[in-house]
């Protein structure tokens, strides 16, 4: 017979992660409730309900019993909530004690939603020494001031005790000094505040006591074309006035000094000849040429001798089946082993002047003015060489090199 192992099955690893996990959630969801409980209670605590406890374990069963002798509670939970606000608000920190609440239930709500540790135990550290301070405020100014002398909630017995030392040492005035910078020094902590800036912002605040108002306003893509708009229309007067006052200013000889045009020169290496090209005779040569094509074309016209359409034009758009196509082959010939004969390029000088005139336009467009080209015509490259007028600097034209 076969023996029974007695040992079980040990529990996978998934189930015991979702057993602990459970877990956790549970223990969190039990830290919610009881943080909103204490909340309930803190919140509607009463000092009639004091006449109700006798601070005995037996009040809890005798709130049960149905006793006529007992009354109820002003508390929203009951004697239970009743003691629980009782402990916290007068043997505490008063009402300041509403930070434990919000302790629990950040605690419990780390369960479902992670929270980095340090994170939760920095804003925990932050409200324990913020209601410190505001409990120990409270309790200098009933110690010291004999201010809300019947008000005991409002500091706690924490707050009365850490008030009464503290007013011993520093007095009543430095009590407060001390508390309201320790209070500053610890939201400057807690919240990261830069000093300058905080300083720039209560400068602010002291400037727009005295009446002054700052007024920010926020620049629509609207007004940021109207603006561009009156920029323009502004930059166009000034040159207007510019040009009025260049006119009235300068003298007849001066004028037809500016009106010459730029002269422009080809030079060719080879014949080492120049030639020189004004700027009105480009336009006239241009002028010149295209004038002759139209009188060519109307002359052509009138005697009918203007070029028909070749029958080859009309084969060609007549494409032949590419199977029915017949190939003519032609042998080539010895003739292809010779040198090439050497060709001599040259650029028209139409074209050369053509080029010269754009790049005085160009230049023209951010006013630089071109007293002289020289255009030296290369084999490959094509050399400009241009002279500025009086007064403008190389160096506005080197930093104009990427937009011509």
């Amino acid at each position: 017979m076969k023996k029974k192992s007695g040992n079980r099955k040990a529990k996978p690893a998934e189930e015991e992660s979702v057993t602990v996990r459970n877990k956790k959630k549970l223990l969190g969801f039990f830290l919610i409730i009881f943080s909103i409980f204490l909340l309930l209670s803190l919140v509607s605590y009463s000092r009639y309900d004091q006449a109700v406890l006798n601070y005995k374990f037996s009040d809890l069963f005798r709130s049960l019993s149905p006793d006529s002798d007992y009354r109820g509670t002003n508390n929203l939970v009951g004697i239970v909530g009743a003691y629980i606000a009782d402990f916290f608000i007068n043997n505490t920190l008063g009402i300041f004690s509403s930070i434990f609440p919000v302790i629990i239930f950040v605690w419990g709500f780390s369960y479902f939603k992670r929270i980095s540790f340090r994170q939760m135990i920095s804003s925990f550290n932050f409200l324990i020494i913020a209601g410190l301070i505001l409990s120990t405020f409270f309790g200098v100014l009933r110690a010291r001031f004999d201010l809300f002398p019947n008000t005991y909630e409002i500091s706690g017995a924490i707050g009365d005790y850490l008030g009464e030392g503290t007013g011993r040492l520093l007095g009543g005035v430095g009590s407060i000094i001390f508390l309201f910078a320790a209070f500053m020094v610890l939201i400057i902590i807690a919240f990261n505040i830069d000093l300058e800036k905080a300083t720039a912002f209560l400068k602010d605040l002291l400037l727009n006591r005295k009446g002054k108002k700052t007024k920010i306003k926020i620049n629509r893509p609207e007004d940021e074309e109207k603006n561009l708009q009156k920029i323009k229309e502004l930059g166009d007067d000034k040159k207007k006035k510019k040009k009025k006052v260049k006119e009235e200013t300068l003298s007849a000889e001066e004028l037809m000094a500016e009106e010459e045009q730029t002269r422009i020169r080809i030079i060719r290496n080879d014949a080492g000849q120049e030639i020189t090209v004004k700027g009105n005779e480009v336009k006239q040569e241009e002028e010149d040429i295209i004038q002759k094509s139209e009188t060519k074309k109307v002359d052509l016209e009138k005697t009918g001798e203007m070029p028909e359409r070749s029958h080859e034009h009309d084969l060609d758009e007549k494409v032949p089946d590419p199977w029915d196509e017949k190939l003519i082959f032609k042998k080539a010939g010895l003739d292809l082993l010779d040198p090439s004969p050497t060709e001599d390029f040259k650029v028209a000088e139409e074209e050369l002047t053509r080029n010269a005139e754009l790049l005085k336009e160009k230049l023209k467009l951010f006013d630089i003015e071109i007293q002289d080209i020289s255009v030296t015509p290369g084999p490959v490259v094509t050399l400009y060489e241009i002279v500025p007028a009086p007064g403008v600097k190389i160096s506005k034209i080197v930093s104009l090199e990427n937009d011509i």
